[in-house]
């Protein structure tokens, strides 16, 4: 774990935080905006979601979820890891480990993320964990997204 960094279930004073963290971390993004919708969906009911923040000092420093919806593939997640771009390569690894611990609780099959395509420093961390490009999508407002998918050790080969 980074040190100094605590990891805890995050609570109802978190998402104004939260929110100014997923801001930042797409503040290089040309077109990606304000992350709000992306916050109101994190909040909505999902049949599985665990999540987690990383607090260093009063501060959240980070977030991590995964989560999974009936419109998934069965033992497929759905990821996210969230910092401030000069933060990830010191939080992202403390953040993914929480995310591999809950997968292998889950029995997880698959693991996959939904990215700004521009997001360089995030798509360079989750290829050092062997995350690799399944698809390209574009939308409504014309931004580039792209998803990033993993088999897991417990799937099928």
């Amino acid at each position: 774990m980074a040190p100094g960094v605590e990891l805890r279930e995050p609570d109802e004073a978190d998402w104004p935080a939260i929110l100014a963290l997923a801001n930042r971390s797409v503040q290089a993004v040309l077109g990606a905006g304000r992350q709000d919708e992306w916050l109101r969906n994190r909040q909505r009911p999902c049949p599985v979601r665990r999540h987690v923040v990383a607090v260093e000092g009063a501060d959240v420093v980070g977030y991590a979820a995964l989560e999974w919806q009936p419109s998934y593939a069965e033992k497929s997640y759905r990821l996210f890891v969230v910092t401030a771009p000069e933060q990830l390569a010191r939080l992202g690894p403390t953040l993914y480990r929480r995310l591999e611990g809950w997968l292998a609780e889950l029995g997880a099959v698959n693991a996959w993320l939904v990215e700004y395509a521009d997001d360089e420093p995030l798509f360079a961390f989750v290829a050092e964990l062997g995350f690799r490009e399944a698809r390209r999508f574009r939308l409504g407002s014309g931004v580039e997204c792209v998803v990033v998918g993993k088999r897991l050790a417990g799937g099928p080969a």
